[in-house]
């Protein structure tokens, strides 16, 4: 996994609070590209999303962090998240999300994103700034 993936989050405690296997499953979600759409709610410290699994279900995601306290540099503290999927928290989809968008954010504050047709939901990702 490239390091700039995860700039913007403490991925200690993500790979922690999750579990390594997971915390693996979730990377290759990501990867392949799986999260539908995504939100985030800046002021309240939440991510909520949609991510495919497998057989064509589309499951509803939420990731909740703590906030970066702003005396240093505190990266933002994943706390839990929630799934609509049988696993129900902590699961591989929540990894996916966190992943896919930290890595987008992460693009975008480097520069190094085209400035082509974009999927409606990074658009959405701008009001995590």
């Amino acid at each position: 996994m490239q390091p700039d993936v995860l700039t913007g989050i403490d991925p200690v405690a993500l790979a922690e609070a999750v579990g390594p296997d997971t915390y693996e499953q979730g990377v290759q979600y990501a990867r392949q590209h799986m999260v539908v759409r995504a939100l985030c709610k800046k002021s309240g410290g939440v991510l909520a999303g949609t991510v495919r699994g497998q057989y064509g279900h589309v499951y509803t995601t939420t990731a909740r962090f703590s906030a970066a306290d702003g005396t240093g540099p505190r990266l933002p503290r994943f706390l839990q998240g929630e799934c609509s999927c049988p696993v129900g928290v902590n699961c591989k989809h929540v990894v996916a999300l966190v992943l896919t968008v930290t890595a987008r954010l992460a693009a975008d504050s480097s520069g190094r994103v085209g400035h082509g047709p974009s999927v409606a939901w990074e658009q959405t990702l701008s009001i995590c700034r």
